[in-house]
């Protein structure tokens, strides 16, 4: 008997500008601590590089986005309704809507031609009733043409019935202990004793593991370190993998990035530069500084000055930053190996660039990188 393949698929995926992007119609579950990323994550497949670059994309390009959460006024999703408010005022069919808890709608309710992504943020403590609305978009929300996220704290915290129907998950830092890790990918993979140790270490690192329900098992990109490297070729080859220049979709604050400008290309090795003076970063902020210069990141890096939790890990001990021009200046230093007091004329275009970059965001800074 001759068998044939149909589409029989409600609604055509939506073309994405990155293949390693969630396809849609989706189903996704982030947990991690704060400050772990979570969001910065999210905000970079709804951003892309279109923020940035002439011809830039939006990783997800749906028409909607609908936030859902107790805490809609925090900057982090200012940043992403200006963003959409701009491209509406441009003349593109987006929209940005953002909801209380009590003001969920019915699944009905949306138009199924349009494509929505409908976020649930940290609605973990909700009531009964809540999560009982939030499992009808993970169940049957695609047949209204909407993919849904639900960012929590603790994955295990998430009820049952959406755990199952989830099609994606974002593992960041903080989510458990390593037993509650070993629990979690022991559902997606045969090697859970061995892995959850080597997952454990890299969200330790502020890294985050995706795993694609979609893929086999057997598939190497089925469990992912970001969103565009196997989980697999990190293992057998850990020293490259992670260091070499990462696409747009990867690196937790990349939606921000500008064009290198001259300053970034500047060849200076700062890990050698920095044996001769006395560092203000620690050696984990020295190899981030060396990478956002490799990466192109630098104006990013010295734009946004990081939470006290996240300087700690970044400058050596008894340093401290008390507003973003110091600190501004001690990643020029750091980068460019500047010994004297005279910062020289480099520094007046370096914090020029800073300034502007600053102002262009409207002062919306992502703090969680």
């Amino acid at each position: 008997m001759e068998l044939f393949m149909y589409n029989v698929d409600e609604y055509q995926p939506l073309e994405q500008s990155n293949s390693f992007a969630p396809i849609w119609p989706f189903r996704m579950a982030i947990s991690g601590s704060s400050d772990s990323g979570k969001t910065t994550m999210m905000i970079n497949l709804l951003i892309g590089t279109k923020n940035v670059k002439e011809d830039g994309e939006r990783y997800i390009s749906c028409n909607d986005v609908v936030l859902i959460g107790k805490h809609l006024d925090e900057l982090k999703w200012k940043l992403i309704e200006n963003f959409y408010n701009t491209l509406a005022e441009q003349g593109e069919d987006v929209s940005f809507k953002a909801l209380s808890v009590n003001e969920i709608p019915d699944i009905f309710e949306f138009d199924p031609a349009r494509f929505t992504i409908v976020i649930f943020e940290d609605l973990v403590n909700a009531s009964k009733k809540i999560q009982e609305q939030i499992a009808d978009y993970i169940t049957n929300g695609q047949h209204r043409n909407i993919s849904s996220v639900y960012i929590s704290q603790r994955f295990f915290a998430i009820i049952k019935i959406i755990r199952e129907n989830i099609n994606y998950i974002s593992l960041h830092r903080g989510d458990g202990s390593l037993l509650d890790i070993k629990r979690i990918i022991s559902q997606y993979t045969e090697h859970s004793n061995s892995l959850a140790s080597v997952i454990d270490d890299l969200t330790l690192k502020k890294e985050f593991i995706v795993f694609d329900l979609r893929r086999s098992r057997d598939d190497s990109l089925s469990i992912r370190v970001r969103w565009d490297t196997s989980l697999k070729s990190i293992i057998d080859h850990p020293r490259s993998n992670l260091d070499h220049p990462r696409s747009n979709l990867d690196h937790p604050r990349s939606n921000l990035d500008q064009p290198r400008s001259n300053l970034d290309q500047t060849e200076i090795n700062i890990l050698s530069s920095i044996k001769n003076r006395s560092s203000k970063f620690s050696s984990y902020g020295q190899k981030a500084i060396l990478e956002a210069k490799k990466n192109g990141l630098l104006i990013d890096f010295a734009r946004n000055i990081p939470i006290p939790k996240e300087r700690k890990i970044l400058l050596a001990d008894e340093i401290t930053v008390k507003n973003s021009d110091t600190w501004t200046k001690y990643v020029f230093r750091e980068a460019f190996g500047i010994k004297s007091k005279d910062l020289g004329p480099e520094w007046i275009k370096f914090a020029d660039q800073t300034k502007r970059k600053r102002e262009s965001l409207n002062f919306y800074v992502i703090r969680n990188f």
